[in-house]
């Protein structure tokens, strides 16, 4: 547990949702989740799973669950709010915000305007990459050098899921994680190169469009690719010019697709 007066961390907002911290630690927490929107989105995500979580456990010896924990109501309730993203994303589709401060700014670089899905996917994929990027103890959940790393990750995701080498453009696999989301559950690679800049890779199941193009969005010198392959969207994110990141991010597609 984190002393008071240290940095929020992932595993504080994680304890927070599971009432695991002391009194103390906790309003030092709230008091960072009201300052800071990407934390509060992460402690909304981890809770809709725990919630799922409890749907699915809570029949059998325990008895019938409460109304608003039964899979119908949990279900009802996750359509309600991706129809309410839809609705806002289709509304705002010329002005997207990924993030705080002056948001993202969309450009196409090969296709046409963006399936609302695949920009929650990258919105997703910016507020994980923010949450972790800067973690020094804590930046991955499973080490590179875990052999079981790429099997959990897949069994989570319900497909084959692996890191591309990304030596080729100086950059070192460190390992991964599992993240939630609303769309389900989803992987996080991060890689480091030898100035200590770092890259994330973000991968999810995806119900939208399909189809390689690459499009880019950037703000304050983060920038990200993201695309759609198969049942998974991808998005590569790093504070590294668009140039650099594009090539990496055609490896992480050749790498993938055997191309």
């Amino acid at each position: 547990m984190a002393s008071p007066g240290t940095p929020v961390s992932a595993d504080d907002l994680n304890a927070y949702v599971d009432d695991a911290l002391d009194d103390a630690r906790r309003i030092e927490v709230e008091a960072y989740i009201d300052n800071h929107r990407e934390a509060a989105e992460m402690v909304a995500a981890y809770r809709h799973m725990n919630e799922g979580m409890r749907a699915l456990f809570c029949t059998g010896a325990l008895g019938e669950p409460p109304a608003a924990l039964r899979p119908a109501a949990v279900a009802r309730r996750a359509a309600d709010r991706r129809r309410r993203r839809l609705a806002q994303a289709a509304a705002a589709v010329l002005l997207l915000l990924l993030g705080g401060g002056g948001g993202w700014a969309l450009r196409d670089v090969l296709a046409p305007a963006p399936d609302p899905l695949v920009v929650a996917l990258t919105q997703d994929a910016a507020r994980a990459h923010r949450m972790y990027v800067a973690e020094m103890r804590h930046a991955v959940e499973v080490g590179a050098e875990e052999a079981h790393l790429f099997r959990w990750l897949s069994n989570r995701l319900g497909g084959e899921v692996r890191a591309p080498d990304l030596a080729g453009q100086g950059f070192r696999l460190v390992g991964g994680r599992l993240l939630p989301s609303h769309h389900g559950p989803a992987a996080q690679f991060m890689y480091e190169n030898a100035e200590v800049e770092r890259l994330t890779l973000y991968i999810r199941a995806i119900d939208g469009e399909d189809g390689a193009s690459f499009r880019f969005v950037g703000e304050d010198g983060v920038n990200a690719f993201y695309w759609v392959d198969g049942q998974f969207g991808y998005a590569l994110i790093g504070a590294v010019e668009r140039e650099p990141l594009l090539r990496a991010a055609r490896q992480v597609y050749a790498d993938l697709t055997g191309g």
